[in-house]
C-alpha cells in the first residue's frame, strides 16, 4: 500500500513529489506538525537510495544517508525559497 501524504504537505510540495516519483522516488513515511509551525518531513525511497525532504521554520533542506555527496553538490544547506529548493534537488538527482 502506498504511503498517504498529509494534505498539508501535499498542498505545499505535491507537484514536487510527483516529479520525484517520475524519477523513481516513492514516499515511505511522513510527519506534519501543525503545533511546530507547520514543520514536516517526507521520506522517499528509490531502490536502495533514501532521502528525506524537510521543512523546518519555513526553510527547506534535504537529508540523505551520506552527507558527503550533498556537501560536494552544494546541497548541504537550507533553502528559503521552495521553488529554488525543488529545482536544486531535481538537478542534483538527475546528475547523480
Amino acid at each position: 500500500m502506498a504511503h498517504q501524504i498529509p494534505v498539508e504537505i501535499a498542498a505545499d510540495i505535491g507537484p514536487f513529489l510527483s516529479r520525484l516519483a517520475q524519477l523513481g522516488y516513492q514516499p515511505t513515511g511522513s510527519l506534519y506538525s501543525p503545533e511546530s509551525f507547520g514543520n514536516y518531513f517526507v521520506d522517499l525511497n528509490s531502490g536502495n537510495a533514501w532521502l528525506r525532504i524537510v521543512r523546518d521554520r519555513g526553510q527547506y533542506f534535504i537529508d540523505v544517508a551520506s552527507k558527503e555527496g550533498l556537501r560536494q553538490a552544494g546541497m548541504l544547506r537550507a533553502f528559503h525559497d521552495r521553488k529554488t529548493f525543488e529545482q536544486a534537488v531535481l538537478e542534483w538527482l538527475r546528475a547523480a
